[in-house]
């Protein structure tokens, strides 16, 4: 089992560890999945911290299908170079680019933001 380290960073600047998950499933995954996990795991993460209602037990079949489509957006953003992906202090760079994931893979998802003046 691989424990993967999340981190966001702004330009050069890396935030703490935002959360981790663990990863059972095959050693090796598409930098997509990777990018579709990480949704699904902050979805959870935010779930889990709401007190279940009504609302959210007759809408809980359709936040499959919402965090699928927030997911497919962000491998779209990521091919089309909105955010970068670093792994382990290499930068991937294709959506469909094999990773191997070690006992702790470190991931940055890293936004680059332009400099103000001039």
């Amino acid at each position: 089992m691989a424990k993967v380290l999340i981190r966001d960073a702004a330009n050069a600047r890396r935030d703490e560890v935002s959360f981790t998950f663990d990863w059972s499933e095959s050693r090796i995954v598409l930098a997509s999945t990777l990018i579709e996990e990480r949704v699904r795991a902050e979805a959870d993460k935010i779930a889990c911290g709401a007190a279940p209602s009504r609302l959210y037990a007759e809408l809980r079949d359709g936040l499959d299908t919402l965090v699928d489509e927030i997911a497919a957006r962000a491998v779209k953003a990521f091919a089309r170079g909105a955010f970068f992906l670093i792994v382990n202090d290499r930068q991937v760079t294709d959506p469909q680019e094999r990773i191997d994931l070690s006992t702790t893979t470190e991931v940055v998802f890293l936004k680059l933001v332009p400099l103000r003046g001039g």
